[in-house]
């Protein structure tokens, strides 16, 4: 998990090619749309393609009393 400047905490979930399972990959193409960012992948180890939308979450983080 990183922190941003304003405080957001957030936390880039591992990307792994559906054909040979490796995290290794470049984005060919991004496009914007409301909520989300689709990206069109392609893994540097096997050469497979495939697409990810990935959207923005949020949550309140708080802490515990004890």
């Amino acid at each position: 998990m990183s922190e941003r400047a304003n405080g957001t905490i957030w936390r880039l979930a591992g990307i792994l090619c559906p054909q040979c399972g490796t995290n290794s990959s470049r984005v060919l193409d991004s496009r914007e749309r409301p909520g989300a960012v689709r990206r069109r992948r392609e893994c540097m180890r096997c050469g497979g393609r495939w697409s990810t939308e990935e959207r923005m979450t949020s949550f309140k983080a708080g802490r515990a009393k004890k």
